[in-house]
């Protein structure tokens, strides 16, 4: 352990030169424990017809599918085109037998700002001290809300044959699937299930990574994967509150893959702005300059709303003569929270004051109101070269009509077009250059939820990713 100790100093001092090869472990002396340090550093330039003023908080800078904050188009350097940008060490030490102890810690970087990716901190950022909310730079929910190790935290023990079990912040199965199963790999700006983690967690952003968890999963014969996740609540006298369930089942084998996985949240968090009720209700208007302009009744807290939600998804791969063809599809419901008491005595999210608990989203109050999300998506990948790739994709989207005679545009069907093309080539395993551009429609309820006559939205970008 001394060797393997004094040889990760080396690695924090020297890492301009030891990171030149990718995921670099190193390995004690007697062979008994592991260490490595890695990360991907992703970033580019993008124009996104209709976008708020970039963030230098948000995980991605902006949205590249249609928004309701701006009316103008925007050019500016996005954080992960593809991937992520990320920090992390992992850690193996043997226990005996085929049993090790393992850990693994990963921090959430926005690379163009050196911060930590903060979602919730984009969003209390355009909270002005004179009492108003001015949308100034794009502020979004996010599982990654300025946490040290916001992407993963957690430890456990593993064997090839008993599998592994994680206690702490795990990643959702949806989340874990999702990049091995998108036509685009899961490319934050150029697929709508890459770029939201509402789809990595089944309804809620929030859900995409999930603290206070236990995270099994094994493979038999190498080729069938069981998992399951349990969340607890830790609420005091309520033990099923802000609880969850999520269980996985597929088959790996080469190039062919298929996977289930199911998930089940209790009171489920997602955070905005603290606005007026009625002003909550009805949205902000927007104004000149891309911005909308709220009035806050504490510019020093957010708004948390808790919901429900349950969610399914099937997907399939199969790759041929360098043809990488994906499909798949997710289902999402989404309904008012199951312990709105409880659920009322939340102050503190994130680091951040609570200054308004939402229990009841007004238009969800019942099963035949509960919102119901489909997506849908295909496409393939081909190799042209050992270092070129090309990557289409297409997702369609549809929203229920869950208005049930609240006659609110934005509650009503509608459905979502997206189109996707990515280049890709690598100069090494290290190092590649992308190229890609994802064109969004809106139609219906899902235009209405955003600004009437502004459903469309269309992003091209250009960018680098850096591996080690």
């Amino acid at each position: 352990m001394k060797t393997l100790t004094l040889t990760a100093l080396a690695l924090c001092a020297g890492l301009p030169v030891l990171a030149q090869s990718p995921n670099l472990t190193l390995t004690s002396a007697n062979g008994d424990s592991s260490l490595q340090f890695y990360g991907v550093l992703d970033a580019g330039v993008a124009r996104i017809s209709h976008s708020a003023t970039f963030s230098d908080m948000y995980g991605s800078t902006s949205d590249p599918r249609p928004t309701s904050l701006a009316t103008n188009s925007a050019t500016g350097m996005i954080n992960g085109g593809i991937s992520g940008p990320r920090l992390g060490f992992r850690g193996a030490t043997a226990i005996g037998g085929d049993f090790k102890a393992v850990f693994t810690l990963e921090a959430g970087l926005n690379i163009i700002s050196g911060q930590l990716s903060n979602g919730v901190g984009s969003i209390a950022q355009n909270i002005k001290p004179s009492g108003s909310q001015v949308i100034g730079e794009y502020p979004a929910d996010s599982s990654l809300s300025g946490q040290l190790f916001g992407r993963q935290a957690n430890f456990g023990v593993s064997s090839p044959t008993c599998g592994t079990l994680l206690l702490g912040r795990n990643t959702s199965f949806f989340a874990d699937i999702i990049p091995g199963y998108d036509p685009t790999n899961g490319a934050q700006f150029f697929s709508p299930i890459g770029y939201s983690g509402a789809f990595g967690g089944g309804g809620q952003t929030d859900n995409a990574r999930v603290d206070n968890s236990l995270k099994y999963r094994v493979k038999i014969a190498d080729l069938v994967t069981l998992g399951y996740l349990h969340k607890f609540g830790g609420v005091s006298g309520d033990s099923g509150a802000r609880s969850a369930d999520e269980f996985q089942l597929g088959a790996e084998s080469g190039e062919f893959g298929i996977m289930f996985a199911y998930q089940n949240f209790k009171d489920a968090t997602s955070v905005g702005a603290y606005m007026t009720d009625t002003q909550a209700t009805t949205g902000g208007t927007p104004s000149g300059g891309g911005k909308v302009t709220n009035t806050i009744t504490n510019p020093s807290q957010v708004a948390v709303t808790f919901t429900d939600t349950k969610a399914y998804m099937l997907a399939a791969r199969y790759k041929i003569a360098g043809i990488a063809l994906r499909a798949g599809w997710q289902h999402q419901e989404i309904s008012d929270p199951s312990n709105p008491t409880s659920d009322a005595t939340l102050t503190n999210i994130y680091g951040y004051l609570v200054g308004q608990v939402i229990t009841n989203s007004l238009y969800i109050g019942n099963a035949e109101m509960t919102k119901k999300l489909d997506i849908y998506w295909i496409g393939a990948s081909y190799d042209v070269t050992d270092q070129f790739n090309v990557a289409l994709g297409y997702y369609n989207l549809h929203q229920n009509n869950f208005a049930n005679g609240t006659n609110t545009p934005k509650d009503t069907a509608g459905t979502g077009k997206f189109s996707s093309v990515l280049l890709d080539y690598h100069f090494t395993k290290a190092f590649d250059l992308y190229a890609g551009c994802m064109a969004t429609d809106y139609s219906d309820g899902l235009e209405a939820s955003v600004l009437p006559g502004f459903g469309s939205n269309n992003v091209t970008a250009i960018g680098a990713r850096y591996q080690f």
